[in-house]
């Protein structure tokens, strides 16, 4: 009788599967630490955080009106979205607005790129440095 020898295929075995996940929540964890790092060096100035109308603003005080600006047009941003997409967004999102587009960049490394979004953390940063002076 002839012994029958098992193999192991680590795709089917569910191998890469949890390989993948830490090098996903590796990708994921890396950019996170460096944004919380980047933001709390932004620079001399201190970080304002503003919670209002359903979103949360992370800026320096240079750009408080913009903040409350968002905060003020976010409601009826997210009603749209509702609207038109049939989403029901229920989350806070984050924004962090970046005055020094040399920081930005270090995060982005992109010359083109002037916001960028993490959806898994319902965050969005934006280079204001690039942006108009009443861009909404």
């Amino acid at each position: 009788m002839r012994k029958r020898q098992s193999t192991i295929n680590p795709a089917k075995d569910g191998v890469f599967d949890n390989q993948q996940s830490t090098i996903r929540n590796i990708a994921l964890l890396f950019p996170m630490a460096f944004l919380i790092f980047f933001v709390v060096s932004l620079g001399a100035e201190e970080v304002y955080l503003l919670e209002e109308g359903g979103i949360k603003v992370l800026f320096e005080s240079p750009h408080e009106p913009v903040a409350r600006e968002l905060a003020e047009i976010y409601p009826g941003v997210r009603a749209e979205l509702e609207n038109i997409f049939g989403w029901d967004l229920n989350i806070t999102p984050s924004i962090i607005l970046i005055r020094d587009t040399k920081q930005f960049q270090q995060m982005i490394r992109s010359p083109l790129t002037v916001a960028f979004a993490v959806p898994e953390k319902d965050l969005i940063v934006i280079d204001y440095s690039k942006m108009s002076a009443h861009t909404f």
